[in-house]
């Protein structure tokens, strides 16, 4: 019976392998070993006040009268915490809901509808414009939604607060 030898070659093929694989292994722990660590300081998040958003003298929920709401369309919206100290306005949306009426084409009749108007501002009064061509077009049965109304504190922090929406009548 002949017994074959593995080659010479193959086996210090092997060991050589062999030798590779472990030294990669051990290089890959050590790098985790002697990484360095980064030292994270803990802070406290901000938690931020509780404010009122307001035009004039309306809160959220409000019904206005038609003439009421054309003044107020030239005041600005102001945010206010609990102890009266007021916030700086970054931006805010504001949506106008108006009432219009189509023809119904199967009957003829007139129905009463609502589209929007909407836009995103980042003064506290909103621009002429917008103040001329909504004041004298105002009805009963719209409103004035001012929505994601975003501040600032006195260190430069920005937070949300509340919505805003008026109810003409």
């Amino acid at each position: 019976m002949l017994i074959l030898a593995p080659k010479p070659s193959t086996i210090s093929y092997f060991v050589s392998m062999k030798f590779f694989c472990s030294t990669l292994t051990l290089s890959f722990l050590s790098i985790s070993l002697f990484a360095q660590t980064v030292k994270t300081e803990k802070t406290t998040p901000f938690k931020p006040p509780v404010v009122v958003t307001s035009l004039g003298d309306y809160k959220n929920g409000d019904s206005v009268s038609v003439g009421e709401a054309a003044r107020l369309l030239s005041n600005p919206v102001i945010v206010k915490d609990v102890r009266g100290k007021a916030f700086s306005i970054v931006s805010y949306g504001f949506r106008y809901k108006k009432m219009s009426f189509a023809q119904n084409p199967e009957d003829g009749k007139f129905q009463k509808m609502f589209t929007t108007v909407a836009g995103r501002f980042d003064a506290p009064v909103l621009p002429g414009i917008w103040i001329s061509n909504l004041k004298d077009e105002l009805k009963p049965e719209e409103e004035f939604y001012y929505f994601d109304v975003m501040v600032k504190d006195n260190q430069g922090r920005k937070f949300y607060a509340p919505d805003l929406k008026l109810y003409l009548k």
